[in-house]
């Protein structure tokens, strides 16, 4: 009797593993549906009136994604949807005061902690997922823990807003593990690309001149903030997050000193786009970083009219990133960095989305 019951909780066990696991398709259909009911039933309050545009946005652009067949740039928006709804939905209508909101977090970090810590194990995924995940779950504690800094010099609903957006990336991160990927490859071997990361932060710095930094302030501060995100995966081992994220990167650096895309090149930019697109993978080898980036410039050329900015994020892609994407693969090592007499110590605080 005691091996008959072994055996069928053993078949149990099977079975529900195979129903949590889904193509990735299947998975992520259900989470858009999912986030679509909550956006439908949210009111009009301030938590929510910027986020439901953004929000109904990358939701429409997930689904659009999916039905042209581009996975990667659906779990792109996909997760771009999770951190807005869940963040909103957690910051709407809060009333605790400052001790209510200690007791919570307190109890939210201890279990996001929990989760972090547990490594996916044996989970098999392309490149490009691998890299959506590590860079949710290694921002999941930097997140978090910022949401604690944040209500005490704003308003507890924004510490909640932040505690929720931490929440989000946790449980992207749970949805894309759950998925089951029908074949994966054999992906480039990732490590860390720590003199890369030294090297770009110095050509963004040296770029940091007026008038630049005066026009363009705010996107410096975001390729900073990226920056520091590729810096923090990398730092946990998490290099296939940080690839992504320096990648990422890239694409920021290299739009803030671009020309303007003009009528007579923006045919060829999509004709050459495709044209990457159409390549196939070597025999054998995982692209789907490389691809992830290029349905993303396929993204961006196809909307109509394609504004300015998508042009140049487009043609930074197939100019900047493919060529910095191969560099890695090759495993060109870069020589390290000599660094600078150091003169003073300043402690920079960063707040997520600044």
């Amino acid at each position: 009797m005691r091996v008959l019951r072994a055996v069928v909780g053993t078949i149990c066990l099977l079975v529900a593993s195979t129903c949590v696991a889904q193509k990735p398709e299947t998975a992520i259909r259900a989470e858009v549906q999912r986030l679509n009911a909550i956006v439908a039933k949210a009111g009009d309050g301030e938590m929510w009136k910027d986020v439901k545009p953004m929000a109904t946005e990358s939701l429409a652009n997930c689904e659009a994604a999916l039905d042209r067949g581009r996975v990667y740039l659906s779990l792109l928006e996909l997760v771009r949807a999770e951190r807005l709804v869940t963040a909103a939905s957690y910051g709407d209508g809060q009333t605790k005061d400052g001790a209510g909101f200690e007791n919570q977090w307190k109890d939210e970090r201890a279990k996001l902690a929990t989760f972090t810590s547990r490594s996916p194990g044996t989970w098999k995924a392309p490149l490009a997922a691998r890299a959506l995940e590590e860079a949710a779950r290694g921002q999941v504690m930097p997140t978090v823990d910022a949401a604690k800094a944040y209500a005490p010099v704003t308003e507890v609903k924004y510490g909640f807003f932040y505690m929720g957006d931490a929440q989000a990336l946790a449980d992207f991160s749970r949805t894309v593990r759950e998925m089951q990927f029908a074949e994966v490859p054999s992906a480039p071997r990732v490590g860390s690309i720590a003199p890369e990361l030294r090297e770009l932060q110095q050509k963004a710095n040296a770029a940091f001149k007026p008038p630049l930094s005066r026009d363009k302030h705010s996107q410096f501060i975001r390729l900073n903030s990226t920056l520091k995100v590729a810096e923090e995966l990398d730092g946990a081992r998490l290099y296939a997050g940080s690839w992504y994220e320096y990648l990422m990167a890239v694409v920021q650096y290299s739009t803030l000193k671009a020309q303007p895309v003009d009528a007579t090149k923006q045919n060829a930019l999509r004709e050459r786009i495709a044209a990457e697109l159409k390549k196939p993978a070597p025999s054998g080898v995982d692209d789907s970083l490389r691809r992830l980036f290029l349905e993303q410039a396929e993204a961006a050329v196809v909307k109509a009219p394609a504004s300015a900015e998508d042009l140049g994020r487009a043609s930074a892609i197939v100019d900047e990133v493919l060529p910095a994407y191969a560099e890695l693969v090759s495993g060109a090592k870069k020589a390290p960095t000599k660094k600078a007499t150091q003169l003073a110590t300043v402690t920079l605080v960063r707040w997520p989305y600044t």
